[in-house]
């Protein structure tokens, strides 16, 4: 007699394998969200100290952007200001300012060393933006 369906034992192994991949899958699923965090973060940092830099340029002002040590909101300004929050859960890890000078300056930043903005993420990975003095801008690999 031909047996139809599947019986219990069938269904058990079937709800262990998927209960294992389960656990496997949903914490490397939330490091990967936490890094798409933290990215998504470097980047938007990176293009608003581009967009500074341009509007220091362009306008013949100084423009400051501004970091505080374990806040997710940074200021953007010259004789105004900007407001501008990291993506959720990520932070500056550092209090530091980025001053980009006019075109006609003699130096692209007003520090004379490379300033580092460390990001952390939720989980505590770390990632920073470089600026050189000569305005370069860099996300650390």
């Amino acid at each position: 007699m031909k047996q139809r369906g599947i019986n219990l034992i069938e269904v058990m192994i079937t709800i262990a394998i998927l209960a294992i991949l389960l656990a496997i899958g949903i914490p490397l699923f939330n490091n990967y969200i936490d890094g798409k965090k933290l990215d998504t973060a470097l980047r938007q940092v990176e293009a608003d100290l581009r967009k500074a830099q341009s509007l220091a340029k362009a306008s013949g002002k100084s423009y400051t952007v501004d970091f505080t040590q374990n806040s997710s909101a940074y200021q953007i300004h010259n004789s105004s200001s900007v407001s501008a929050s990291l993506e959720n859960g990520v932070i500056s890890k550092n209090t530091v300012s980025v001053t980009f000078n006019p075109a006609y300056s003699t130096s692209e930043i007003t520090s004379s060393n490379t300033v580092t903005i460390v990001l952390k993420s939720p989980k505590g990975a770390e990632r920073s933006v470089l600026v050189n003095p000569a305005g370069k801008i860099t996300i650390t690999p």
